[in-house]
C-alpha cells in the first residue's frame, strides 16, 4: 500500500531522500523501532541496494547537513519526502513537537503552505488511526503476539 510516485524516483534521488526520512526519525531525540521500520519499508520499496542501506543506516549517527541534502531533490521530491517523513513521525502513535518543527522546516523547502502542511499532517493521523482500528475490529487491542 505505497502511493505511486515514489516508485518513479530515479536512483540519484534515493539515498538523500531516505536521508530526509532519518533526519525525522532522529529529530526528537529518540529513534523507535516503528519510525526505523517505516524507514527500513521506504528503502525496500526503492530498492536500495543492501551495501547503500547499511551506509544511510550509518548516517543515524551522523547525518549529513540538512541543507546540503536538500539541495540535491527538487520540489516534487521535497513534496513527496515531506508526506513520507510524516508517516515516519506518527509511525509511533504521535507527532512530537521537534517533529513538527522538522515538518514544518521541510514543507518551507519544498514550497508548502502552512493550511497544506496541516492538511498532510491530518491525512497521516487519520491513516495511523485507520490502522490502529483493525486490532480493534481482530481484537487484538489487549492480546500479545508471540
Amino acid at each position: 500500500m505505497y502511493p505511486h510516485h515514489t516508485l518513479e524516483m530515479p536512483l540519484e534521488y534515493r539515498s538523500p531522500y531516505i536521508e530526509l526520512l532519518l533526519l525525522m526519525a532522529g529529530s526528537d531525540g529518540d529513534i523507535v523501532r516503528e519510525e526505523l521500520a517505516v524507514v527500513e519499508s521506504y528503502m525496500g520499496k526503492l530498492m536500495i541496494h543492501p551495501d547503500e542501506r547499511a551506509v544511510l543506516r550509518s548516517k543515524l549517527e551522523s547525518p549529513r547537513k540538512y541543507g546540503d541534502i536538500i539541495k540535491e531533490l527538487n520540489e516534487p521530491l521535497l513534496k513527496l519526502a515531506l508526506r513520507d517523513s510524516i508517516i515516519v513521525g506518527i509511525s509511533d502513535g504521535v507527532l512530537e513537537k521537534k517533529e513538527i518543527q522538522f515538518a514544518k522546516k521541510l514543507a518551507k523547502s519544498g514550497g508548502v503552505d502552512e493550511k497544506t502542511l496541516s492538511k498532510i499532517c491530518d491525512w497521516a493521523i487519520d491513516g495511523w488511526n485507520w490502522h490502529k482500528k483493525s486490532a480493534s475490529i481482530l481484537r487484538l487491542d489487549d492480546i500479545e503476539i508471540t
